[in-house]
């Protein structure tokens, strides 16, 4: 067996700069997500110069705003569907709460017979 170990991580350490100078405050993950994938693409390509624009480059610059607003909706969705669980939650909480009293109070002001 051959054990091969790199003498460096370069290419990792690399990778984490170029995350530390992309990051923005209050940024997103799927935008520093979204800006490696263009810089990524910016450098295979060898430089800004060199990429071909082509037709599909255009149609998905010219859709990227509806498609911004989609996904901002969907996420909105899924927000209220969420908050909407949490107040179901929330009140089926107070319901065995107050069920619970409910039941200890008569359990306490009920005859001993009738528990048998």
């Amino acid at each position: 067996m051959v054990l091969i170990l790199f003498h460096s991580n370069a290419a990792l350490e690399r990778s984490f700069s170029l995350n530390n100078d992309c990051v923005i405050v209050n940024q997103k993950e799927t935008s520093l997500i979204a800006n490696r994938i263009v810089q990524d693409a910016v450098v295979a390509a060898g430089g800004v110069d060199k990429i071909p624009i082509s037709k599909a480059l255009i149609l998905s610059a010219r859709n990227s705003h509806s498609k911004y607003k989609e996904a901002k909706e969907a996420r909105s969705k899924e927000e209220k569907e969420e908050a909407t669980k949490v107040a179901e939650k929330r009140k089926a909480a107070k319901e065995i709460e107050e069920l619970n009293r409910k039941r200890e109070k008569l359990l306490e002001t009920a005859p001993y017979f009738c528990l048998f």
